[in-house]
């Protein structure tokens, strides 16, 4: 949206840009991951998007920006709770964490 002109405005819960693969990169084979984070982050400083951190995105703040449109990406939950013995299984981000 930024690169057709469209003012754009990210909020992330977290204190930096990643989410969970900011976990899969903390793998020792997989720290070349980051770099997927650092250029996405470089992107959006390029392009002049208003990026807050700490930021969670509930109904009144984004009303309050009066927004045209809203894209909302929530990230990933492990959902284990299907699975017999699920009491007994870590997530990827409990072992990697």
């Amino acid at each position: 949206a930024a690169e057709r002109g469209h003012h754009v405005t990210l909020l992330e819960a977290g204190a930096r840009l990643g989410g969970q693969v900011l976990v899969a990169a903390s793998a020792s084979d997989r720290k070349d991951l980051i770099g997927i984070v650092d250029w996405r982050s470089d992107e959006l400083a390029r392009l002049g998007v208003d990026i807050r951190l700490n930021a969670y995105a509930d109904a009144e703040v984004v009303l309050a920006a009066k927004p045209e449109a809203v894209i909302v990406a929530t990230g990933g939950i492990p959902d284990l709770e299907w699975l017999d013995g699920a009491e007994h299984c870590d997530s990827v981000w409990d072992v990697l964490t």
